[in-house]
Parts: C-alpha cells; sequence; structure tokens
C-alpha cells in the first residue's frame, strides 16, 4: 500500500504543484468527475471485460486510496506477461538499450494529434481567462482601474471606456471612436484572447506528465511497419509483471482503453487531479485498437528523457532486418545474455515465425 500511494499520488502531487497550487489530488471531499461523451449504443466501445471496474476504481469521482488498491490489484492480475517495444535501429537506440533505458516523452512528441482528450467546459474558466487578459493590461498601465471580467462584453466594454478617455499608448488595434465596428472588433479580440489563453492551460495541463509506450502484442504488422523501420527495426520484449505489483515501473503502468469518440470534460482548473490526466492519456481513439497499448507514466520533461528499464526478456529482430544490424545486436545480446529471434514469413498467407538466433 504505501508503494503504490507512493508511487501514484506523489507523483500526482508533485505534477500538478507544480502547475497550480489550487489543485489538490489527494483531498477527500474534492474528487474527479470524469465525463466522456456517450452513445446509445455505449459508452466504451472497445473494451477489455476488466477495463470497466478498473476506471471506476482508479478515476471515478467517488475514488479512494482503498478503491485505487483494488483498481492496481485487477490491473495487476490482467497485466500480460510479456509487452513490447519496437524501435528501428540507430547509434541512440541502441546506446539506450545497453544502457537498459527507454526514452519517454510527453504527449506533443507523439503521433496522435488527439492525445489528451481534454476540453473546458464551464463559464468560471472562461471568466478566469478573460480576467487574466484584463489583469495583464492593468501591469502594462497603471491607471487603469480595477474590474471584474465576468465575459467577453465587459471586458470590451472596459475598454472602449478606456479608449474613449484616449489611452493613445496601448497596442490594441483600434478602430476609430463611435465607428459601430468598433465594440464587434473588441468582442471578437477578447473571444480571440480567451481561446489563446485556453489553449495555454489546455497545453500545460497535457503535459503534466511523459509516458513510454508498449504494446502487448509481436506479430501486428502495423505495429512493425509504423514503429520499426518496416520489418527492418527490431522489438524489445519486457516482462514487467515479473517486478512484483509494488514495483513503481509496474504501480505507473496503465492500460490504454479505446473509445469512439474519448473525450475528458473540465469545468474548472480547481477540478483538475493529476489522475484525471493520467486518465486522459490513457484513452485513444477505437482506431488505434490494434496497437493493444499499455503506458509507463513519469514526471514531465521538456525533451525526452530516458528511463530506467528491466532486463530484456528477448529482442525480435524484424524480416527485413539489414545484415549489419543484425550483427550489431547479436554483439549487444551476447554481450548482456539476452535472447535473440529473428521473425520470418515463410508464405504471404502464413503467421510470422520466430526463429531464435541466440
Amino acid at each position: 500500500m504505501l508503494g503504490y500511494k507512493r508511487a501514484f499520488s506523489l507523483l500526482c502531487t508533485r505534477a500538478i504543484t507544480s502547475f497550480s497550487k489550487k489543485c489538490s489530488n489527494e483531498t477527500e471531499n474534492n474528487r474527479i468527475s470524469i465525463r466522456t461523451k456517450k452513445k446509445k449504443s455505449g459508452w466504451i466501445i472497445f473494451m477489455e471485460t476488466w477495463h470497466s471496474d478498473y476506471l471506476k476504481l482508479m478515476f471515478g469521482k467517488h475514488r479512494t486510496l482503498d478503491t485505487m488498491k483494488r483498481a492496481a490489484e485487477i490491473k495487476y492480475e490482467h497485466m500480460p506477461n510479456a509487452l513490447y517495444k519496437f524501435r528501428c535501429f540507430s547509434d541512440h537506440a541502441l546506446s539506450a538499450l545497453l544502457d537498459d533505458c527507454l526514452f519517454s516523452a510527453g504527449p506533443d512528441y507523439l503521433n496522435d494529434i488527439r492525445e489528451a482528450p481534454i476540453t473546458f467546459l464551464a463559464d468560471k474558466l472562461k471568466q478566469r481567462a478573460l480576467q487574466k487578459i484584463y489583469d495583464e493590461e492593468r501591469e502594462k498601465d497603471s491607471s487603469l482601474p480595477v474590474a471584474t471580467i465576468k465575459n467577453e462584453y465587459d471586458l470590451a466594454a472596459v475598454f472602449h471606456v478606456i479608449h474613449m478617455k484616449c489611452h493613445a499608448e496601448s497596442t490594441l488595434p483600434y478602430p476609430q471612436p463611435g465607428a459601430d465596428v468598433f465594440i464587434d472588433a473588441l468582442i471578437s479580440w477578447a473571444k480571440a484572447k480567451c481561446k489563446e489563453v485556453q489553449d495555454q492551460h489546455l497545453h500545460s495541463i497535457r503535459n503534466l506528465y511523459n509516458v513510454c509506450c508498449f504494446s502487448s502484442v509481436l506479430e501486428e504488422d502495423l505495429m512493425w511497419s509504423h514503429y520499426a523501420d518496416g520489418h527492418k527495426g527490431f522489438c524489445i520484449q519486457y516482462d514487467f509483471k515479473a517486478l512484483g505489483p509494488l514495483d513503481d515501473r509496474v504501480q505507473l503502468l496503465l492500460p490504454v482503453v479505446y473509445q469512439d469518440s474519448p473525450s475528458v470534460e473540465i469545468g474548472d482548473l480547481e477540478e483538475l487531479d493529476g489522475s484525471l490526466v493520467m486518465y486522459a492519456l490513457s484513452l485513444k481513439s477505437i482506431k488505434w485498437s490494434y496497437e493493444k497499448e499499455w503506458r509507463s507514466f513519469f514526471m514531465h520533461t521538456e525533451r525526452p528523457h530516458p528511463e530506467l528499464m528491466p532486463k530484456p526478456k528477448a529482442i525480435y529482430l524484424g524480416a527485413n532486418v539489414e545484415l549489419d544490424n543484425k550483427q550489431k545486436m547479436c554483439e549487444i545480446c551476447k554481450e548482456k545474455t539476452i535472447p535473440l529471434y529473428q521473425l520470418t514469413l515463410p508464405n504471404v498467407r502464413d503467421s510470422f515465425q520466430a526463429i531464435q538466433i541466440l
């Protein structure tokens, strides 16, 4: 229990604290509320049978440390013994393999443009963004009065009064005073600025964590095509389950759940919880379900960061691996005493076969 609390709760707490002091992830009376787009056919479109209980216990509105512990037990029970990381050959990739490392990265480095599908809903957040816009203008001009901004019309009205009083040094692109287009221009500007501030908040929220991605399938053609240079690369097999349920790398390894239209909606930053961001980063469109993905979570860094991994259980070379790369991998596997296989395809109608080399 203490291992789980350290690995999960502290990671959430530190990440949220670095973003906003107002956000808390351990307050009993301030649990997150997960909202997703529902359809008549159901909420989760592609889901393992155990995922439903796991999601409710780990991320639900009424979660506690006890429910999170139970969710971790369910996850560990269903965790595959083998998870795979597909790689292209490069000096960088081989060096990381020698060091038993993989690189984690934030959502901006991942290949799904819809990573962490978080959206803002409530007027409170919009009001806060508009207030921030006005307060920033006050910092530039101390003569501006204190004002409470509730919507874009308030913001436009305040700046209209200011403009009429001839604050000529303002950098805002105002039309001539009295023109009918003036208020419309201000409202459009206020809406654009509000979206800009909200986008900045969203970017900060989405990048609370780095992730490292794995798959539970070895012989998926698209995985070799997309992530291993069209079968010219290699694939590393890990057994995280062998580390035991209390290992941090197991505690922070979560399954990806696939939905038809994944979405996590929040109404205000005070509602934000570190585990909500983890939840959002664990949702993907059903279009990606062939990946059967699991994700390890780490503290966010601006650039991809090396993370210590367990010793690989095996390495698999693609069917089209080049001879010099095959020789390099043979040397590494001999040095690290790692079993080495190569996939072959006897016939286009057959399944891939793994032939052991070392």
